[in-house]
């Protein structure tokens, strides 16, 4: 285990590329104060009174330059029913968008578009009023954002800095489907639980499956686990009867506990900037005769429909197919699938062996 002054060399060299610049900061203003004058404009057209705010990471100050995506917040009145809110709020959301932009899916729809060079999501939501049921599950959102405000410091904030571009790094960045990783808000709970970002990795490399964070204790640890039934449960703050880490898929889990721990032993810039190189076919048949096992490849094409509903339908399809060659004997022991997002979806399995031996 090292002694901590490398780890600090390299947090120093990551915040160098990862913290904001001043120029940054005026680029997403501009952008932001763009879509949100279009929305305004369009509620007073329609005689609707609604806020628009800016939420997630660029409200909490804790962005970073390599993943500079703004979520913008149109707020309704409580007041207003969710067929509002999910009928004429997107369409505030796409004249907040301009001319360009894509429907996202999540509990609801969103609208993916991108302002000024700056990639933006669109939200219609309610306004969440205490003791009351969220309406939508992006409800909460302004408490997470108000929670998380109240308790990160400035040298907090670039704590969580450094443990979203490590996530980003190693793959495990991103809650969406396609990726089944930590949130950006989960980077912030573990670092208002764990302080910074080396103490984080030391409790996350002692982690098992299971694990149960529950920073404003919630629940007793017991009943936290009968409560969730995911890999790692981290209760939110804001809302017990919701995990933050429920995204987390097993693989993102053991991918995590895996990098902290070879982190921790000797740390690289690698971890954060991973170079990358492209492997040709041919090279990846050769790879899997060295291992003496065999690959399957099945590309198909990929249909037209939100990135969060393709990638349940892919994860569905890898399950399937996964499931029918183990049914026919066959050991698999891996299987991932791709997708351009537009085009191809491939799925890769790599089985122990490519033929069964005859039935006797």
């Amino acid at each position: 285990m090292n002694d901590g002054r490398e780890i600090s060399t390299v947090k120093y060299e990551v915040l160098k590329r990862v913290r904001p610049t001043k120029e940054d900061r005026e680029e997403i203003l501009r952008a932001v104060e763009v879509a949100k004058g279009r929305i305004l404009e369009a509620a007073r057209r329609k005689g609707l009174e609604v806020r628009v705010e800016v939420e997630g990471s660029i409200a909490k100050d804790t962005w970073i330059s390599t993943d500079r995506d703004v979520d913008l917040f149109i707020i309704f009145p409580p007041s207003a029913g969710r067929e509002t809110i999910t009928g004429v709020g997107l369409e505030l959301a796409k004249a907040g968008a301009g001319e360009r932009w894509k429907e996202g899916y999540a509990e609801h729809p969103y609208i993916e578009t991108e302002v000024l060079g700056c990639k933006m999501d669109i939200v219609p939501s309610g306004e969440l009023v205490p003791g009351k049921k969220a309406m939508t599950a992006v409800d909460r959102t302004p408490l997470h954002t108000r929670y998380v405000r109240e308790r990160l410091s400035e040298d907090g904030k670039d704590e969580v800095r450094v443990l979203k571009q490590f996530m980003k790094g190693i793959g495990v960045y991103g809650a969406e489907l396609k990726v089944g990783g930590f949130s950006g808000y989960l980077c912030e709970l573990l670092i208002i639980r764990y302080g910074n970002f080396e103490e984080t990795l030391r409790m996350a490399a002692e982690w098992r499956t299971r694990e149960v964070i529950d920073i404003e204790g919630h629940y007793s640890h017991g009943s936290a686990l009968d409560a969730f039934d995911s890999p790692l449960v981290v209760v939110d703050p804001v809302d017990r009867g919701r995990n933050a880490a429920a995204a987390v898929s097993l693989r993102a889990l053991a991918t995590f506990i895996s990098a902290s721990r070879h982190f921790l032993r000797r740390p690289s810039i690698a971890f954060f900037f991973p170079q990358t190189d492209q492997i040709e076919l041919g090279e990846l048949m050769g790879m899997a005769e060295g291992r003496g096992t065999e690959l399957i490849a099945i590309e198909t094409a990929c249909p037209s429909i939100p990135s969060d509903v393709l990638w349940g339908e892919i994860h569905h399809s890898l399950s399937k197919i996964s499931g029918l060659l183990k049914e026919k004997g066959f050991t698999l022991l891996d299987a991932h699938a791709w997708s351009d997002e537009e085009e191809r979806v491939i799925f890769l399995l790599e089985l122990q062996e490519g033929r069964l031996p005859e039935a006797e």
